[in-house]
């Protein structure tokens, strides 16, 4: 099933620790509990603070927006977390997030590791590009002004922080980004 998720469509919701807001984009529940195997969301970070907590999971996250921020994780050393910077961490472990200068938003892939195996990247250009995948679920969220993704020669557009869904994948998939878009997006397979 391929749709494509409108930023109406994703659902706000509070982080777990209380301090701000997620808007959850895609999620895949979980068949053994009420928890989720995967979830992807973007939130607003305007103030330094702990991230919340996510036992059993861990985290891809990326900066959309802003200078960037550096986390301290389990009272280790900052590391900086740029813009347009993907960084894996644990999210069983204490995180602490300072911003580097001012405000971002964030991209935030989070997955039970014991049930899905995700490989995320960053596809930037205008050249054409084609992807071969055989992930169970795909996710392509756009970071730029639009963006045109082409599957079995049918063309999906894609406005600012819109994410094209493809679900339940049996086979492998062809998916072309087409010549003469600028293209700035995040490519996430999802492997069950």
């Amino acid at each position: 099933m391929i749709q494509v998720l409108k930023l109406h469509d994703y659902q706000k919701m509070p982080w777990k620790n209380g301090l701000g807001f997620t808007f959850e984009i895609a999620r895949q529940s979980s068949l053994v509990n009420d928890d989720f195997d995967w979830r992807l969301s973007m939130a607003d970070v305007e103030n330094d603070g702990d991230f919340s907590y996510f036992e059993g999971k861990k985290r891809i996250i990326c900066t959309l927006s802003g200078a960037g921020m550096q986390l301290q994780i389990a009272k280790q050393a900052y590391v900086d977390v740029y813009s347009r910077d993907l960084f894996a961490f644990d999210g069983e472990l204490p995180v602490f997030c300072q911003l580097i200068d001012g405000s971002i938003r964030d991209l935030n892939l989070i997955y039970n590791a014991q049930q899905v195996r995700p490989r995320m990247q960053l596809m930037v250009g205008c050249e054409n590009q084609t992807v071969l995948s055989a992930a169970q679920d795909i996710l392509i969220f756009n970071m730029a002004d639009q963006l045109q993704i082409s599957i079995h020669e049918k063309m999906y557009h894609l406005a600012a922080f819109e994410c094209l869904k493809i679900a339940n994948q049996d086979e492998t998939l062809k998916i072309e980004l087409p010549q003469n878009t600028a293209k700035d997006c995040c490519f996430i397979e999802l492997f069950s």
